[in-house]
């Protein structure tokens, strides 16, 4: 647990930038178990991409997710942070995200234009 928390204070030290300005924040939608999964979005410095925050409320379940309609294409994603080890995202025509979150799973992604 003390590894996790450092883990996400350091992700927070680095996008603290994005996180703190509310003009950054966008909200990405959910298309596919959208009862069941939260999402949020930062856009970052010009280059930089976005930073996508997905979380399972299920703890019972692994749900899928797909995010759609990203406010820029995106590239490449890098997951950041997770709780429960799933497959990689991928990436559907740069503007939709496929993810699958593990049961209470929550992951922040790095998507790259």
């Amino acid at each position: 647990m003390v590894a996790l928390i450092a883990q996400a204070a350091t992700i927070r030290r680095q996008f603290i930038g994005a996180i703190a300005r509310r003009r950054r924040y966008f909200a990405p939608h959910v298309e596919m178990n959208a009862r069941w999964i939260l999402a949020t979005g930062f856009r970052l410095n010009r280059r930089g991409g976005l930073l996508v925050v997905l979380a399972n409320v299920d703890f019972a379940r692994q749900r899928r997710a797909c995010v759609a309609g990203l406010p820029v294409p995106v590239r490449s994603c890098t997951v950041l942070l997770e709780i429960v080890g799933t497959p990689r995202p991928g990436l559907d025509d740069g503007r939709c995200l496929r993810c699958g979150l593990g049961p209470g799973d929550v992951k922040v992604i790095h998507l790259t234009e």
